[in-house]
């Protein structure tokens, strides 16, 4: 592969609520003064009566494959607009990072990612209206999130920093050491993926013919004796590999088995339906058929999901 070769990352569902949807139905993005009734709203909210899809679109986010040199797109997220400069200034010292945009809340954060996507997102913790934490949470549910980077005053808030998958948490004043560790450990996340996005693909069959098909593309996958059947949003395909196998397969590409004989795409899921007996309907993106959620797989959901 030339140095000039580079994939992009595909589009994911992006879910966010108190006071920020993210809407890329034409690629964008905007902000919406939504808050929910819950905490525990946070991270997922049920799209009903539309059709519209709710993503976060990197069109122009690229991740250099192997050889090439890697120059790490950065947005910085601080409503101190001198910690915001310190930390720019920083980073143009150490070099192997472009500044492409700053933000002083979640909500221009929000504002920004639509016209900067990046490869890593510096980040506060305590902003006005939302916090660090919340949004490093809601990109988590990105099936290519930018790396995070916590870069903050207090240091009580790193083991929820890690929990929402934080590449380092840095206290400030920041030490440049520390800095260029992070700077790395971002770097060898990128290199990973662009490795993995390579692998995004697995063999099916239809009419009689072996073909393969994006990863991404399934919205379910369900069980039927010792075959399953893969729906995508235009097509079925069948496989004769068990759906346990499947699952181990699929690990890490955002897959949840709500039932014996399923698994589902949760970044597809578009209405939760409670049913009697404390089981659950799903319904999913572009996509007629319903995917029911065993009882004892409800309570795992709905932390997954965030109900």
């Amino acid at each position: 592969m030339s140095p000039a070769s580079y994939q992009t990352a595909p589009p994911r569902i992006m879910r966010f609520t108190r006071g920020a949807l993210a809407c890329a139905s034409s690629g964008c993005l905007y902000y919406s003064p939504i808050q929910p009734k819950s905490s525990k709203a946070l991270l997922f909210f049920t799209i009903r009566h539309t059709k519209m899809r709710f993503a976060l679109h990197y069109k122009d986010c690229f991740y250099p494959l192997k050889g090439t040199f890697v120059i790490l797109k950065a947005v910085i997220v601080d409503d101190e607009a001198p910690a915001r400069s310190e930390l720019k200034f920083l980073l143009e010292e150490l070099g192997d990072v472009e500044v492409v945009a700053e933000a002083a809340s979640v909500r221009e954060a929000i504002e920004k990612l639509k016209e900067y996507p990046c490869d890593v997102m510096f980040l506060d913790v305590n902003m006005p209206e939302a916090t660090g934490l919340q949004l490093a949470a809601a990109l988590q549910t990105l099936n290519y999130p930018p790396a995070v980077v916590f870069v903050t005053a207090y240091s009580e808030f790193a083991i929820e920093a890690f929990k929402v998958n934080a590449i380092d948490y840095l206290v400030k004043p920041v030490e440049t050491e520390r800095l260029a560790q992070a700077i790395q450990r971002v770097k060898d996340q990128v290199s990973l993926r662009a490795k993995v996005q390579k692998l995004d693909r697995i063999p099916v069959e239809k009419s009689g013919k072996k073909i393969m098909i994006s990863i991404d593309s399934i919205r379910y996958i369900m069980a039927r004796d010792d075959y399953a059947y893969i729906q995508t949003e235009n097509d079925r395909y069948f496989t004769t590999v068990s759906l346990a196998q499947l699952e181990k397969r699929l690990d890490g590409h955002g897959f949840f088995r709500t039932h014996r004989g399923y698994l589902v795409k949760t970044s597809y899921i578009s209405e939760v339906i409670p049913q009697q007996g404390g089981t659950l309907i799903l319904k999913l993106e572009n996509c007629d058929e319903e995917v029911p959620v065993s009882r004892r797989r409800v309570p795992l959901l709905k932390k997954k999901l965030g109900l």
